[in-house]
């Protein structure tokens, strides 16, 4: 059957690289997988079928049997190997020349095997008058259901019915020609006939005898031969003419010494016993006369009990002219003395129609068949006798000489064989047995049933199945002899009992071979079963009295503190036959079942045959409920298949305490955690407060907190503050990119240089869990930018650095996250600058990295364009609020900064440059309404500024609208917070600003100053139903995560609540606190 193992990931460790514990890499669920070997071994059993005959061959599967009475085919159909389950086998007649329901019965049918290994099916052979050369029939197995096979090489038996009822011919004399008048000088043909089919070659020899032979014909003997199909022969005989005066003789022509060739034995051909004789008389002289007389072959016939008519001949000897009227009666009678045989005088309307009649013997006919009618009835009779008398002989036609009556030849006897059973019917008043091995002697009982006359006898034998003579049972083959009148015989077989555990057991008695007259009935063969026995099925229990000890499962505890591995064992060691079961049943101190705690609390162990040992896993469950330590008691009970229960029956497990089965949660200051206190001055530093988890590490939970007033109070406004949310110390950062996912808000930070202890840079991808969370690193050097987007359902990201001196300015490497957030490079592609947008045209995916677009075609990226422009390309941005997608691009260049180029053709081409001066920082562009369009231009210089240009509907070039000076301006980055509004974030090393958009005076209007920053940027995340609005920081000493939020203008501080969740494994999340600056 199947067989199952888990594999759990137990422990993960990071190697040659140190980070911060929180960075830790940790297990994820699922942790376990579970790998099945499919069944295998046939565990479910093959069948085949044969016989245990002694006269089969090719190992059972080919018997020959004759068609005689009541005679029956056992075959065995045996199931190998596995017997597991409930499975059935269909066997039928599947092919041959023998006719079902004719020639034999039993075509088919469906056996049900429940842990059986061996059924018996009865093929009975039908015993008919219809001569048939040899017929086979196979028998075989079709179909199997359950899981179950069958054997190819031994699927089907074959039987053959050999030749029977004289295939070959019986074969006599023509009517016309038993009884025949010659003449000396004459040529004389005697017609011999051979019945049909006349199969194969028969030879019949032939003589002739009488007083003058020699001189009387030419020849005396000789040998007919019939070859296949053959019918009839002719024996022609010369008679002498010679001048010696003769009277009238009488010769006889006689059939003997038939051989038959091509046909099995059973079939061969045989002498009519009347009709195997002909009498041939030589007339004395030219005159016509006749002499009347019962033919021999009919003066004495024995016949069967049966309705059917049979003939008594009567011969004209001596001349055959006229026609002659017979009269004759049939009565009762005998012509021998009863008084020294076993038999009887029939009735006369009971045994045979009697009564007078008369048959007419044609002009030149020299034989005629008188019609006698014997009856049928169902009473058992001993051999019957009446008689057939020829009263008178009338000449129809008038001739000189009258026929005479052979005084010696009047009367006919007929005898009806024994019939009905008169010697009685035999078999077993019972065919199935079932007994123990202690039983000791079995008696059963063969009944003679209906008639007991005359002493008879019939074979007894025993044939083995499962049971062996001489080890289980011990019998003898002998002759069960019955005198007149007895019915019963009584038949002892001595069942063996050893101290061997064993299976059930079957072996069969047979009755064969009754004695002349004695019939065998239907039940014939007896099907004794002896019980397991000495604990044969096993004594089922556990195999020790263990206490096991469980822990409710976690990440972090081991897989074995978890389960409790039970052995179910059956003794003694030779006690394990068939297939066994028992239940076992867990339930607490109260007799509840313990499904909560334990599983499986309750179900079966099933001990195939053969298995001894078999293994319950009982695993401890993780709840979510406080528990202290619980005991619980495993109990095994009904078994099933004749195992019984032993001693050790019960064992115990407890499951030890787990007081915070989903997490027990804390919250101190991230510095001094043994303080329940933190002081902090007004405009003072950020405070940071650790909420960590101890207690079921193992399961995915969340953690509400909330800033709530106390002396100090906060409250929500209409003042925007930015409140450090999360911060990434001694992390130097160069860029921040959020990526799409299904599931999760993902982004990625890339490091600026390596971080203390470390030679190499990475990018880092975090998950948004209330805070942002590691979950994977990727080792790359100096990663410059990077940008997320999604193809075809999955997330991608791309990531530039710099190329080794002799390859390329850069490059970007494209990496694929798979649902475990695993990630792995796909492809690397050679670019000009380390700035890379991301665009969607219609259904196509575009890169741009400089002058060069990139477009997604069979599962990568190729370069599609080089933009024709005059310069260096200082930054590029999408323009996609036109119906016709733009690019922004610029350029050093001595006359024009910017142009924006048109997509036609799938290119970008036509540029249209716009009025701008100096060197140009950096390029964003926003939508701010679907027919308005931002462009904002970071201009490098004294001081630095951030022009800002409108597009819309109405205009064909964007208008410059405003120009906002910013000192130390390093980036620019616009976003639209959730509620609508348009922000632009300008960032500087001296500081940096937040300004919103104004629709009213359709102009940038500061709203507060931010912390100093290379770059910003906005990542919308959601958190209780709502979205928080995040910035994330770049810079040379570390990255921050700062929260938009409004306040009133007399918050203390700025106040702040979220929800944090907990992955496996996860340990501790940090949250921070802001002083409100007025």
């Amino acid at each position: 059957m199947d067989e199952s193992f888990a594999i759990q990931i137990l422990r993960v460790s990071l190697l040659n690289l140190s980070v911060a514990e929180r960075n830790m890499p940790t297990i994820g669920q699922p942790d376990k997988a579970l790998v099945t070997i499919g069944m295998n071994g046939d565990a479910f059993g093959v069948f085949l079928i044969y016989s245990l005959s002694p006269s089969a061959t090719e190992d059972g599967l080919y018997l020959e049997v004759l068609e005689e009475p009541s005679v029956v085919v056992p075959l065995v159909i045996e199931r190998r190997g596995g017997d597991l389950g409930r499975v059935t086998v269909e066997w039928r007649f599947v092919g041959g020349e023998a006719t079902p329901d004719t020639d034999f019965t039993g075509t088919g049918g469906t056996l049900v095997f429940d842990g059986e290994l061996k059924k018996t099916v009865e093929i009975v052979i039908s015993d008919d008058t219809e001569p048939e050369d040899n017929e086979s029939l196979m028998i075989g197995l079709v179909n199997t259901e359950g899981g179950s096979r069958i054997l190819p090489s031994s699927d089907t038996v074959t039987i053959v019915i050999q030749a029977n009822d004289n295939v070959a011919g019986r074969v006599g004399f023509h009517p016309a020609s038993r009884s025949v008048v010659a003449r000396e000088g004459e040529t004389l043909s005697l017609l011999v006939l051979r019945t049909a089919p006349g199969l194969g070659n028969v030879t019949v020899d032939w003589t002739l005898e009488g007083p003058f032979v020699p001189r009387t014909f030419s020849k005396s003997s000789g040998t007919l031969f019939f070859t296949k199909g053959q019918l009839n022969d002719t024996i022609h005989l010369q008679l002498l003419d010679d001048a010696t005066p003769e009277d009238k003789d009488e010769y006889k022509v006689s059939l003997s010494d038939i051989k038959t060739f091509g046909v099995a034995s059973s079939g061969h051909a045989t002498l009519d016993p009347q009709h195997r004789q002909a009498v041939l008389t030589v007339d004395t002289s030219d005159e016509p006369y006749g002499l009347l007389s019962i033919a021999p072959s009919s003066l004495m016939v024995t016949t069967e009990e049966r309705h059917q008519t049979i003939n008594i001949y009567v011969n004209r000897e001596f001349g055959a002219s006229g026609a002659v009227n017979i009269s004759y009666e049939v009565t009762a009678g005998a012509l021998r003395d009863l008084s020294p045989i076993e038999g009887a005088l029939a009735d006369p309307g009971l045994d045979f129609v009697s009564g007078t009649g008369s048959v007419i013997l044609q002009d030149g006919q020299t034989s005629v068949a008188i019609p006698v009618t014997i009856m049928e009835d169902e009473i058992p009779e001993l051999q019957e006798f009446f008689l057939v008398n020829v009263t008178s002989a009338v000449l129809i036609t008038t001739f000189a000489t009258v026929p005479q009556l052979d005084t010696q030849g009047l009367v006919a006897e007929v005898s009806i064989a024994a019939n009905d059973g008169i010697r009685g019917v035999i078999e077993w008043t019972n065919t199935m047995f079932e007994v123990n091995e202690t039983m000791g002697t079995l008696t059963i009982v063969a009944y003679r049933n209906k008639g007991t006359y005359g002493n008879v006898s019939v074979f007894f034998y025993a044939q083995n199945l499962e049971a062996q003579q001489g080890l289980d049972y011990n019998t003898s083959e002998t002759m069960l002899l019955f005198v007149h009148g007895e019915r019963h015989k009584y038949v002892d077989v001595q069942i063996i009992d050893d101290a061997i555990p064993e299976g059930a057991e079957r072996f069969q008695l047979i009755l064969s071979k009754p004695s002349s007259g004695l019939e065998l009935g239907t039940n014939t063969t007896a099907t004794v079963n002896i019980l397991a026995s000495d604990d044969g099925h096993g004594v089922i229990s556990f195999n020790s009295s263990q206490h096991f000890l469980l822990k409710e499962p976690t990440s972090l505890s081991s897989l074995s503190e978890s389960v409790a591995t039970l052995y179910v064992v059956r003794n003694p060691e030779d006690g394990t036959f068939g297939t066994v079961t028992a239940q076992f049943t867990i339930t607490d101190t109260s007799g509840n079942l313990a499904d909560a705690d334990l599983r499986p609390a309750q179900g079966f162990v099933v001990l195939e045959d053969g298995v001894r040992l078999e293994m319950v896993e009982i695993w401890a469950v993780l709840d979510g409920e406080a528990e202290g330590n619980e005991t619980f008691t495993v109990m095994l009970s009904n078994p099933t298949g004749g195992a019984r229960l032993g001693e050790q029956l019960q064992t115990f497990v407890t499951v030890l305490e787990n007081l915070a089965p989903a997490g027990l949660f804390r919250i101190t200051p991230s510095i001094n955690r043994s303080d329940t206190e933190v002081r902090a001055d007004e405009g003072g530093r950020t405070v940071f407060l650790t909420v960590s988890r101890s207690h079921g590490l193992g399961s995915a939970v969340s953690v509400e907190w909330e800033t709530q007033s106390g002396t100090a109070v906060a409250s929500e406004g209409h003042f925007l503050a930015m409140g450090v949310y999360q911060s990434f110390v001694d992390s130097p950062t160069s860029a921040w990119c959020a990526l799409p996912h299904q599931h999760s808000f993902l982004a990625m930070r890339l490091d600026k240089r390596a971080v203390v202890g470390s030679s190499h840079t990475l990018a880092t991808l975090y998950r948004w869990q209330g805070a942002f969370v590691a979950v994977e690193s990727i080792r790359i050097q100096e990663p410059g930018s990077c940008v997320g987007f999604a193809l075809n359902g999955s997330t991608y990201v791309g990531v530039t650095h710099p190329g080794p001196p002799s390859a390329p300015a850069a490059n970007l490497s494209i990496y694929k996250l798979h649902k475990d957030l695993n990630v792995t490079l796909v492809q690397t592609l050679g670019i000009e600058s380390l700035d890379v947008k991301h665009l969607i045209i219609g259904d196509q995916q575009y890169l741009i990295a400089s002058s060069q677009i990139f477009v997604w075609t069979r599962g990568s990226f190729s370069l599609l364009q080089t933009l024709d422009v005059q310069g260096d390309i200082l930054s590029v941005a999408p323009v996609t609020g036109d119906v016709v997608p733009r690019l922004l691009v610029c350029v050093d260049g001595q006359n024009v900064s910017c142009v924006l180029l048109r997509w036609t053709n799938r290119r970008f081409q036509t540029p249209q440059p716009l009025k701008l001066n100096g060197r140009v920082l950096q390029a964003e562009v926003i939508n701010t309404r679907v027919d308005e369009t931002l462009l904002l231009v970071g201009i490098e210089g004294l001081p630095s500024s951030c022009e800002v240009l409108q597009w819309s509907a109405q205009q064909t070039l964007p208008q410059r609208r405003q120009s906002i000076p910013h000192p130390g301006l390093s980036s620019v980055h616009p976003f639209t917070a959730p509620s609508g509004t348009t922000y632009l974030m300008l960032a500087g090393l001296n500081g940096s600003s937040l300004y919103s958009w104004r629709p009213d005076t359709e102009l940038f209007a500061v709203i507060l100053r931010a912390p100093a920053a290379r770059s910003f940027l906005s990542l919308p995340v959601s958190s209780l139903n709502t979205t928080k609005m995040l910035l994330a920081s770049t810079g040379d000493d570390g990255a921050s995560v700062y929260q938009l939020s409004a306040v009133s203008n007399q918050s203390d501080f700025i106040p702040s609540s979220g929800e944090l969740h907990f992955a496996p494994g996860d340990r501790e999340l940090e949250i921070a606190c802001e002083h409100h600056r007025r």
